[in-house]
């Protein structure tokens, strides 16, 4: 039977010369006294191969149906990046929260895009971040909002996804809830992607 808890769990990755070093707990347990760890050797250089692939697939990714292409680098990253041991609990969780506490020098790693034979890891976990680094820490300043929130929701600006514009319509209503603190414009007409955002290159491994 599958593991269901509404607990998060933490998948913690450190790299130690050319090991991953990893542990799989849950973030109630985040300070044990004890806790295990399992260690796998990776090729630094296949890595950045695979992302540098990854890389390539997702820049195509509008003109081209290239998800074969994506789950099969996505499954040599999982067959790559975690321990026979890590292998076994993730593929018997249910769907749930998983946070990745990564060293720095990992970061540039799609582990989104993990496959582990059957589904991607950001389709099967609500995944968040936590970076290990040695930079230090500045203080953050937050700042109050003043005026109403903005939100652009694009809904099948293609024509094509019958279900991603009803989707669309659903964030829209939720939110028209609080329509004094944010203004909702919808679209659902074909745009250039350049007017929404700068085409940003995936970092890679150095």
């Amino acid at each position: 039977m599958k593991e269901q808890s509404s607990n998060a769990l933490v998948l913690e990755v450190i790299q130690q010369d050319n090991n991953l070093v990893m542990s799989l707990f849950e973030q109630k347990d985040l300070s044990p006294t004890l806790r295990h760890y399992s260690q796998c050797p990776v090729s630094l250089s296949e890595i950045h191969k695979i992302c540098q692939e990854i890389a390539a697939l997702l820049n195509i990714a509008r003109s081209a149906d290239n998800t074969t292409d994506l789950k099969k680098s996505g499954q040599l990253l999982w067959d790559h990046l975690l321990t026979r041991q890590v292998k076994e609990r993730l593929k018997a969780v249910a769907h749930r929260s998983l946070i990745l506490l990564l060293d720095e020098k990992l970061i540039s790693i799609p582990w989104e895009l993990m496959y582990d034979s059957e589904e991607f890891f950001c389709l099967k976990f609500s995944l968040g971040r936590v970076v290990r680094t040695q930079q230090p820490l500045r203080s953050y300043q937050y700042r109050s909002a003043t005026s109403a929130l903005k939100m652009l929701i694009l809904a099948n600006p293609t024509n094509d996804l019958a279900a991603a514009y009803q989707e669309g319509l659903y964030i829209k209503h939720q939110f028209e809830r609080r329509i004094n603190k944010i203004r909702i414009d919808f679209k659902s007409s074909y745009i250039e992607i350049f007017v929404v955002s700068p085409k940003i290159p995936y970092l890679l491994p150095n």
